[in-house]
């Protein structure tokens, strides 16, 4: 963190640490620079130096954070959206197990813009997908199911919990009609079986 204060005055040279940042000092994308460069400051010290998950990680896992944050630093850094922490987990898979926000759907979406691939990766706890877990939590498709869905399909076809698809479990878990109906329309061929 102290290293990242450093640098600020050579990124940018109007930077005096010793004032109060106002906007009319600065440009906007650099007001943005400097937020995020606080943001950034804030993730490494409140997961300290013993956390072993990435900066992506710690944005997902850091309550109130914004979707261009993930945005962010899901293109500078999209690697980071299919790595496990120490827990095995991605950083999808906290933003599905913490609590629901208004922010969430929002979340997934921007993880999953990063790299679709992380919705294939099984959430360790649970021993299954997160379109699963998601369902079993309680999402709607209109909560954040919908961007689950979209980004890995063919997932709706795979029978993991109990033998039965998402749309069999959403019927099972009693979930409201409309995601149910959402899960059939995008696998009907499952309405025959």
């Amino acid at each position: 963190a102290e290293s990242i204060l450093q640098v600020l005055p050579e990124i940018f040279p109007s930077y005096d640490a010793t004032i109060n940042v106002s906007a009319k000092d600065y440009s906007y994308h650099e007001m943005l620079a400097l937020e995020t460069i606080r943001k950034i400051v804030f993730l490494m010290d409140a997961h300290g130096k013993d956390y072993t998950g990435s900066l992506l990680h710690r944005i997902c896992t850091t309550h109130g954070q914004k979707p261009w944050l993930v945005e962010l630093f899901g293109a500078l850094m999209p690697e980071q959206a299919v790595i496990p922490d120490s827990e095995g987990c991605l950083p999808l898979h906290h933003l599905i197990l913490q609590p629901y926000s208004s922010s969430t759907k929002a979340l997934v979406g921007a993880v999953l813009q990063i790299n679709k691939q992380a919705g294939m990766h099984k959430i360790p706890k649970y021993d299954s997908y997160p379109c699963m877990v998601a369902i079993r939590l309680g999402w709607t498709w209109e909560g954040g199911l919908e961007e689950l869905v979209k980004a890995n399909p063919e997932l709706l076809d795979v029978q993991a919990d109990h033998g039965l698809c998402p749309t069999a479990l959403a019927a099972s878990m009693e979930t409201d009609l409309t995601t149910i109906f959402e899960l059939l329309r995008k696998a009907p061929h499952l309405c025959a079986t």
